[in-house]
């Protein structure tokens, strides 16, 4: 099999996501299509991610710096999304004391506007189809 031919199988399958119930037996599987994941990597829809993952968090330093280089930070995810390397930062942990102590962990800002565009132009729309018409839940519509 060439290199091409290879990569052109890896891409197609690129997007299985396999839901496991309980026992380890995967009970339902999506596949992204082509199209989906090029949404994903859509530059303008990464700056729509950006600007629903940014409210309420205008003031924090992280956001500040992505956004004194926004265009080179989206083109970069963009980048690596489309040749495949972008891999996830972690996550990082803090405290919080109220009502009592908890210990959170949380997506760096660049893996948030990876999570947002994925969530937003291919699981939801995937998942509203199949929702009863009066199901409001987190509705846009």
């Amino acid at each position: 099999m060439s290199a091409a031919v290879r990569d052109a199988h890896a891409f197609r399958t690129y997007g299985e996501f396999a839901f496991v119930h309980g026992g380890g037996s995967p009970c339902r599987r999506f596949f992204m299509t082509m199209t989906d994941y090029e949404k994903i990597c859509d530059f303008q829809n990464l700056y729509k991610a950006h600007k629903v993952a940014r409210l309420g968090k205008r003031d924090v330093k992280e956001v500040i710096d992505f956004e004194l280089n926004l265009a080179k930070n989206l083109t970069r995810i963009s980048d690596s999304l489309k040749n495949k390397t972008y891999q996830m930062s972690g996550y990082y942990s803090f405290y919080v004391h109220d009502p009592k102590e908890r210990k959170i962990h949380a997506l760096h800002y660049i893996d948030r506007v990876v999570q947002h565009c994925v969530c937003d132009e291919v699981l939801a729309p995937a998942l509203d189809r199949k929702l009863i018409y009066d199901n409001a839940a987190c509705r846009t519509c």
